[in-house]
């Protein structure tokens, strides 16, 4: 099983290294969410087909729970990729802050390097090319894909008990 659900997860890092050699898609999370769930696919039908040889054809069991883990190490590797994907804020005020070096970095001097271009901006850039929102006549409009992801978020910021955050 292990070796299955290992097998499998390599098999579409391997395919996400290919078709990101080739051409960088647009969207890259649906992406790889379709590779994951392709290499599943593939390896079911191979699987029912009977395509594997009676020493290395895993049981129904084995393949079902190998599925579980490719599916868990998928999601695991998309959440990761996201902070691949893109700089976050965080990660672009922190580089900032150590590009000063030991000496540090006066508040006055961060906060005119940190602007919109910096750090907002390529945030809306996202939403918009995730189909989040929309830019209508120099205006953001939530859409039914934004809404759902606002309000499952805030769903489990309830359930979690942590506030509205920021």
């Amino acid at each position: 099983m292990l070796c299955w659900g290992l097998g499998l997860t390599l098999t579409a890092f391997l395919l996400h290294l290919l078709v990101w050699r080739v051409r960088l898609p647009g969207r890259q999370t649906r992406a790889l969410l379709v590779i994951f769930a392709g290499t599943w696919v593939a390896a079911a039908l191979l699987w029912w087909g009977d395509v594997f040889p009676a020493g290395i054809r895993p049981s129904g069991p084995e393949f079902s729970t190998s599925g579980m883990l490719l599916a868990s190490l998928a999601m695991a590797y998309v959440i990761t990729y996201s902070a691949l994907e893109a700089d976050s804020p965080s990660l672009v005020m922190v580089g900032m802050i150590q590009k000063a070096g030991p000496e540090g970095l006066p508040r006055e001097k961060f906060l005119e390097m940190a602007g919109n271009e910096v750090l907002i901006d390529p945030r809306l850039r996202d939403l918009v090319l995730n189909r989040q929102c929309r830019l209508e006549e120099g205006k953001y409009i939530l859409t039914f894909k934004g809404i759902g992801m606002l309000r499952l978020i805030m769903f489990w910021r309830r359930l979690l008990g942590t506030g509205k955050g920021g």
